[in-house]
């Protein structure tokens, strides 16, 4: 799928998420239950990892996991809560109070935290596999194996949460199902991520990390005048960064649930068409 593929898809997306104010509810609450319940002990880990005693450091390590976890936790319920949400916006045109998208997870919360501790677990697979990027062939190799391995996962995964709140899967299930659903409509081929959300990214979220540097930059200089401005580029960058990932996790959770009911029956819903979202996994030629 090339750029302007991807931009119509954003935009379509766009044009069932921006009349929808339950999902927007529900993208800035997880996002802000997600970074309040994994700070404190989050914290308090790294606190401890700079510690001395040995027993306080694997303390430390222990609490950067339940931060995690509870972290991740938060978020898979308020994302299970944005499928439900997005279901129903596609379908009826009209999406549930956020409250009772919430509610709607209730009986797949335990799925939930499983998916979540496996994402957790995942990452830092990943991380181990990344290590510290060092110099040479063989830091190379692992950024790349682990960039790889990351984008494989990435696709496999993309139906999960959505198999778990409206199938009822569990989570070993639900991935399963989600590479069943991806091999049954697209193929052994699938190359590349699913993308969804560029238009966003060019606009906003490059934008806001140059923004980022460019405040950095500023405060480093050493003057009064520019270290002002830099704190205020620096504020700016954050705030239109945070818009941009809003947007693009309302985008995400819409056309992931329009794929998902796609790869399961291969009729289109919402104002997608056929060709836009059986064109929105790329797949490798296949090889005789």
């Amino acid at each position: 799928m090339g750029w302007a593929e991807s931009k119509h898809l954003t935009a379509t997306t766009w044009g069932v998420v921006k009349t929808q104010r339950p999902l927007w509810s529900l993208v800035i609450r997880g996002a802000v239950a997600a970074a309040v319940v994994g700070l404190v002990p989050a914290v308090a880990g790294i606190a401890l990892l700079a510690t001395e005693g040995t027993a306080l450091k694997a303390l430390g390590v222990v609490l950067l996991v339940v931060g995690g976890v509870l972290s991740a936790t938060v978020w898979m319920i308020h994302a299970g809560a944005l499928a439900h949400a997005a279901d129903e916006a596609l379908r009826t045109g009209t999406s549930p109070a956020a409250r009772d998208a919430l509610a709607a997870t209730k009986g797949h919360r335990g799925a939930l935290f499983g998916w979540a501790v496996i994402t957790v677990a995942v990452g830092w697979l990943l991380s181990a596999v990344r290590g510290d990027s060092g110099g040479g062939l063989v830091g190379i190799v692992r950024v790349l194996g682990a960039g790889l391995l990351a984008a494989a996962w990435s696709v496999l995964t993309f139906f999960v949460v959505p198999v778990i709140v409206l199938e009822g899967a569990g989570p070993i299930d639900a991935i399963k199902r989600s590479a069943s659903l991806l091999r049954e409509r697209w193929g052994t081929q699938v190359a590349g991520n699913i993308r969804i959300g560029g238009l966003v990214a060019l606009l906003a979220i490059l934008p806001a990390i140059a923004l980022v540097v460019g405040g950095v930059f500023l405060t480093s200089i050493g003057d009064d005048a520019a270290a002002i401005g830099g704190g205020l580029l620096f504020l700016v960058g954050v705030l239109v960064f945070m818009v941009g990932m809003i947007v693009l996790s309302a985008l995400r959770a819409v056309f992931g649930v329009a794929l998902y009911r796609y790869a399961g029956t291969g009729a289109p819903v919402g104002p997608f068409s056929p060709a836009d979202l059986g064109g929105a996994v790329r797949t490798r030629p296949a090889t005789i």
